[in-house]
């Protein structure tokens, strides 16, 4: 078989001739093959058609005149399909006028090769078109596979947004739990300085976030911790470990709190520690509950053991002064001896009063309790003996408020708890003083009684005994319960006046509070069961006690600089349906008064505060809010605070403790 020149080439493309001239046929197929083309014949348009069909050339070169149908139509039946309109046709024909060229165009044809035709003039058309046509495929295919992986693309790009989504969305939920959770969560970078804090963080600790931003930890110290403390929690945290433990901190107001902490090392990709998070939960207040709750406990503890001493103390001192008694009977005795023995009997009786007050104590005091009338007994038989026992120096003032004022005591046991705490008043006074006696009617509710422990629901008479002396320090106030617990001089006091007092009112199933201030004076108030006439039990209707709201909301500014009253008292009146705005000092509550853009309705104010009384804070706020109430409150009671010239009678006053429904009465009163 002999091959020719066009076997040993590339096929340059494959071209279909359609012609009804074999002469034209022929011809062209020998210049096509000769140039390298694989040429594909057809004389009519249909088997043109059908060619096509079958399979695809890269170009056609076709005579406009054929006897089954037009190129024309050929041309236009080609570029009406998807699959073939992107086929280059060439026309060749003898018609070469202007009108003719147009009608090719415009059934879409490339281009017009007019008969006679040179063989060059076919060669440089078919090969411009084929390249057009090939380098178009090439193109298309470019595109078609750029787009595919533009789409690839795309699609990651979509699943990339939509994972970013979720992560910005679990972002921004985390972001929400922790600026609205109740922990206090800190960020500090590796070196210990805060690069975040969260809004409980402020709350908790009176710093603004900009304030501690770049600060470190250390401005929150106490100085109750030593450096062993110190050293060992960044030993753990520094081994990669998480430390659990209570710090004692500071507010920025100087104010100590209890946090339990848990500080976690982040560590990076490479194992490096480039953060330290710190969650902490406020338990100062749990742990006062649980201060009182131990100190409930061991008085429990020391009234029984003291119950069980005095039982055989007493009976000791039995045999001692029933001896006594027998021996000062004999007539044979020598003066000295008589003498030394009355010594003794004197002794042995102060013995058994101190007896009799341990039992007091122990709540394990013979008693004989009855139905009294609480005033009756104060005017008619106590204040008579304590004007005399008191002196002239002592001015003593009774206000009997209580209505009504029965309750179920034994009569000598309440004249035991007066006359102690009178008698250390005046020792409080030793220069004279006001000594002032009132009762009153209370009630503590349910959340009173949560945050004071031995308290419980349901209404009482309360008997205040108030003086005017040196007052008690906070240190020491935690003690003065306890027996043998006193400040006197030796031999002045046994220790045991107090601790009679409270087990008197614990053994009338009442309870016991003190408020004092140094340099002012010291106020006991005594809590005794309502006694309800046809009951021998207290009335504990804490069920009936009326949660009052409010009828119209107002917005209170809350002075107070004890913790534990503020938060008891702003969520009062939040379960009333006021705004507040909270302050622990004075100066505080001026300066956020001069930011607040609403209007202050009423100021609910301590009196006694550090730096600045309640008079005169409600000075200062007059000049901001001209309109403003007022309504003071303090752990005194009214008469003692106007017989000290620190108000005036008739001002709007309520007195520590304070349950919902009289803090919503006197709201009431003070805005009426």
């Amino acid at each position: 078989m002999t091959t020719t020149l066009a076997d040993t080439r590339q096929v340059k493309g494959e071209i279909l001739v359609v012609d009804d001239s074999r002469e034209n046929l022929q011809l062209l197929s020998r210049i096509l093959t000769a140039e390298g083309y694989s040429v594909r014949l057809a004389v009519t348009g249909q088997l043109a058609l059908a060619s096509i069909e079958a399979r695809q050339p890269d170009l056609v070169l076709l005579d406009v005149c054929m006897p089954d149908m037009s190129g024309y139509d050929v041309c236009r039946r080609l570029k009406e399909e998807q699959d073939t309109r992107h086929i280059p046709v060439l026309f060749i024909t003898v018609m070469g006028s202007v009108e003719d060229k147009l009608k090719g165009f415009e059934a879409g044809a490339r281009d017009y090769i007019v008969k006679p035709f040179q063989q060059e003039e076919v060669l440089a058309r078919v090969n411009t078109h084929v390249a057009l046509f090939k380098m178009h495929n090439k193109l298309e295919q470019l595109v078609k596979e750029r787009t595919q992986e533009l789409r690839r693309i795309n699609k990651r790009l979509e699943e990339e947004i939509i994972w970013r989504k979720q992560v910005e969305a679990e972002r921004q939920l985390l972001f929400e739990a922790i600026n609205q959770s109740d922990e206090s969560i800190v960020i500090t970078d590796a070196d210990g300085k805060i690069v975040f804090v969260n809004p409980a963080f402020e709350k908790l600790t009176g710093y603004s976030k900009e304030e501690v931003i770049g600060q470190t930890s250390r401005i929150l110290k106490s100085g109750r911790h030593d450096m062993d403390f110190y050293k060992k929690m960044w030993k753990t945290i520094l081994s990669g470990k998480t430390w659990h433990g209570e710090i004692i901190n500071k507010r920025k107001d100087g104010t100590l709190f209890t946090e339990k902490a848990s500080i976690s090392p982040v560590v990076n990709s490479d194992g490096k520690i480039v953060n330290f998070i710190a969650v902490k939960h406020d338990v100062t207040e749990q742990r006062s509950l649980e201060e009182q709750l131990r100190h409930a406990q061991k008085m429990e503890s020391v009234g029984r053991l003291a119950g069980g001493v005095a039982h055989d103390y007493n009976n000791m001192l039995q045999v001692i002064l029933g001896s006594l008694q027998l021996l000062l009977l004999r007539e044979d005795l020598p003066e000295d001896v008589v003498y030394h023995l009355n010594q003794i009997d004197k002794a042995a009786m102060r013995a058994s009063e101190i007896t009799r007050q341990l039992l007091a104590f122990s709540r394990k005091q013979t008693v004989c309790p009855r139905i009294v009338d609480l005033n009756d007994l104060l005017s008619s038989e106590i204040l008579t003996m304590l004007k005399r026992l008191l002196g002239e120096d002592i001015d003593l003032q009774f206000y009997p408020h209580a209505n009504p004022s029965l309750i179920k005591i034994d009569p000598g046991q309440l004249h035991q708890a007066v006359t102690n705490l009178a008698i250390n008043a005046r020792d409080a006074m030793p220069k004279g003083g006001k000594l002032t006696i009132e009762t009153a009617n209370a009630v503590f509710d349910e959340e009173y009684c949560k945050h004071h422990i031995g308290a419980q629901p349901g209404k009482y008479i309360m008997l205040a005994v108030t003086d005017t002396g040196c007052g008690i320090d906070k240190e020491i106030l935690p003690y003065i319960f306890e027996p043998f617990f006193t400040t006197k001089e030796e031999y002045r006091g046994t220790g045991l006046g107090l601790p009679s007092v409270y087990g008197i009112v614990k053994q009338s199933g009442g309870y016991i509070t003190v408020y004092s201030e140094p340099g002012i004076g010291t106020t006991f108030k005594l809590y005794f069961p309502v006694f309800v006439e046809g009951s021998e039990k207290e009335i504990k209707d804490s069920n009936e006690i009326e949660h009052t709201v409010a009828s119209d909301s107002l917005c209170i500014l809350l002075v107070e600089d004890n913790d534990m009253v503020r938060e008891l008292t702003k969520n009062l009146l939040h379960i009333m349906g006021h705004q507040v705005v909270e302050a622990e000092t004075p100066d505080k509550a001026i300066k956020l008064s001069k930011q607040l853009t609403t209007k202050i309705d009423l100021l609910l104010t301590d009196l006694v505060m550090p730096g600045m009384s309640g008079i005169q804070l409600h000075d200062h706020i007059k000049k901001i809010f001209p309109d403003i109430k007022v309504l003071y409150m303090s752990g005194y009671t009214a008469n003692v605070i106007a017989r000290h010239g620190i108000i005036e009678r008739g001002v709007n006053f309520i007195h520590k403790p304070f349950c919902l429904k009289d803090l919503a009465t006197k709201i009431r009163q003070t805005m009426a």
